[in-house]
């Protein structure tokens, strides 16, 4: 049933909204007011990606197999493969020395490495495609991922502050206040800078 029929607004409105929404200038008339447009329009193209990216690696940790992705975005199941398989590399970045890019993890494994990581003074600030970006301080950190705004409203009642979303999932974490444990390697994922 299309959104049409069903009284719904369709993606492309929403999208239309959101690029609105995102616009510094209400009503563009210059060709300056207009590349703001493009440039919000250009965030938008980026957020959509990483967001196909990230659902197409949820699908997968659920058990979807390729040809299934393949088959629902109309690419075989090769094509499929070879776009969306996670990165075997962390992403090169510049990390101050209490900064670590930690992965890779996936769906099952993440929340475990995130919370053995958190003993140590780890939390994590980001995340990107397999891993987290976390911060070193003096006290252990719990990390939780939950779906539903009743959820994370409740754990924010509790002291917990959301760090990030990836749909369908919220991303939370909470200072214990506990001192952090001495160590520099965590888990079975690798915490480290990358290059090393």
């Amino acid at each position: 049933m299309s959104a049409e029929a069903t009284n719904e607004p369709s993606a492309r409105d929403k999208l239309q909204d959101a690029l609105s929404a995102l616009s510094p200038v209400a009503e563009p008339k210059s060709p300056e007011d207009f590349l703001q447009v493009v440039k919000a329009a250009h965030r938008i193209e980026r957020e959509a990606r990483q967001l196909l990216q990230m659902s197409v690696l949820t699908a997968r940790a659920a058990g979807t197999t390729w040809g299934d992705v393949g088959k629902t975005l109309g690419i075989s199941k090769q094509a499929a493969q070879k776009r969306f398989s996670p990165p075997k590399n962390l992403p090169a970045q510049d990390l101050d020395a209490d900064e670590r890019l930690l992965g890779p993890v996936g769906l099952f494994d993440e929340m475990e490495e995130l919370n053995l990581a958190g003993r140590y003074g780890w939390h994590s600030v980001g995340f990107g495609i397999a891993h987290h970006h976390v911060v070193r301080s003096s006290t252990q950190w719990e990390h939780r991922r939950v779906v539903g705004a009743k959820k994370i409203a409740a754990l924010e009642a509790d002291g917990w502050e959301v760090f990030g979303r990836s749909f369908p999932y919220a991303f939370l974490k909470r200072d214990t206040g506990r001192p952090a444990l001495n160590e520099a390697s965590v888990g079975t994922g690798t915490l480290r800078k990358p290059g090393v």
